[in-house]
């Protein structure tokens, strides 16, 4: 009844998986397209935590990709739900070839391609959540609990990820942050 996967489309062939090095991947020259499954209600969640009570030091991220099986299962059913909407009459043939992972990759090999390739898109969100119980950060007012004058506005507050990009509603909540703020000080 509601979709479980977005697809991105990128105009060029996407580099090699796994590009957290401090390098600039080459993208192939070749024409192409990229099609990139993504999962709108991820199941794994992460975590954030300071490392200690230094301001100046970074904190501890661990995001969790895929942790819970079901979101590499989804994913894996995604390439495939690709694979044929792309061999489908409506392409009239005119996809020649899929360049990466290649049509032979299937199955426990397709789900190792996957770990490797899977990247976030960068929509995370609910790390100080907002709410009204006593695990909440931020109450209806974006305003942080138990700090004056701190108010969130961003992604962070949301308390479960949307069903899509989080850009609009990130909009939103910015956009009634400053309401607030500005409510406040006329």
């Amino acid at each position: 009844d509601v979709p479980d996967l977005q697809l991105h489309l990128l105009p060029w062939a996407y580099p090699a998986g796994n590009q957290d090095e401090p390098i600039r991947h080459e993208v192939d020259t070749v024409p192409a397209l990229t099609v990139l499954t993504t999962l709108i209600y991820p199941k794994s969640r992460g975590t954030l935590r300071l490392a200690s009570a230094d301001p100046t030091r970074a904190p501890l991220i661990d995001p969790q990709y895929l942790a819970e099986p079901e979101d590499l299962q989804l994913l894996e059913e995604g390439t495939g739900l690709v694979r044929e909407i792309f061999a489908s009459k409506a392409f009239g043939g005119s996809v020649i070839k899929e360049a990466h992972p290649g049509p032979q990759v299937t199955g426990e090999e397709l789900r190792q391609t996957i770990l490797h390739r899977a990247t976030s898109v960068y929509h995370g969100v609910g790390t100080c959540r907002m709410g009204v119980d006593d695990l909440a950060v931020v109450g209806p007012d974006l305003k942080v609990r138990g700090v004056e004058g701190l108010r969130v506005c961003d992604a962070s507050i949301m308390p479960s990820i949307t069903g899509g990009n989080t850009n609009a509603p990130s909009y939103m909540i910015g956009e009634m942050g400053a309401a607030l703020v500005l409510g406040e000080s006329r």
